[in-house]
């Protein structure tokens, strides 16, 4: 099932970005406890103010379609953008709802997202570039926890490397994720 919707999910995101788009995907790979949660996801945009996104995990999936509006205040980029979509879980398909805000000036950032279907899930990452290739912040991810993260990019290529350390008092434990992006 959970590879009928990331088919489903891919389709859609090649339509969104056949359009004179831009496109991302990303590995990532959690650990927790000795044991690793490795899922797929992939962001798709247009120039129409349509973006879609899905993921896939061993026990999850998600795949949404969102509808944005951006700007500019001074020297600041502001775009929001809100998501309908579907989720597979273990016990079934179901609806959900995402929403999210980037924000950029000079060399500071700022990405919140929330999501909202059979239950809720966030991740707020605030990122500060100290160099062209590397920047550091702090990333809170619902699930996985709080800590310091470090994103390098990897010069004449369009993938970024990263890495967070975590801790989860939600669930009283320590970890942190290990991920590869490849912009387009």
């Amino acid at each position: 099932m959970v590879i009928r919707t990331a088919c489903l999910m891919a389709l859609l995101g090649v339509v969104t970005a056949a359009s004179a788009g831009t496109f991302q995907l990303e590995s990532q790979n959690a650990v927790f406890g000795g044991s690793v949660a490795p899922s797929v996801s992939g962001y798709f945009s247009n120039r129409r103010n349509v973006s879609t996104f899905f993921l896939v995990g061993e026990q999850y999936a998600e795949g949404y379609i969102s509808f944005s509006r951006s700007t500019t205040f001074g020297d600041a980029f502001v775009a929001a953008d809100v998501g309908l979509g579907v989720e597979q879980t273990p016990a079934g398909f179901g609806r959900m709802i995402a929403a999210s805000v980037f924000a950029k000036q000079g060399n500071t950032s700022f990405l919140g997202v929330v999501e909202r279907g059979s239950g809720l899930w966030y991740k707020c990452h605030f990122k500060w570039q100290i160099v062209s290739q590397v920047s550091v912040g702090i990333l809170a991810q619902r699930y996985a926890g709080i800590g310091p993260r470090i994103d390098v990019r990897i010069p004449r290529t369009p993938l970024t490397v990263w890495g967070a350390a975590l801790r989860d008092k939600e669930f009283g434990r320590s970890g942190g994720i290990v991920a590869a992006t490849s912009s387009f």
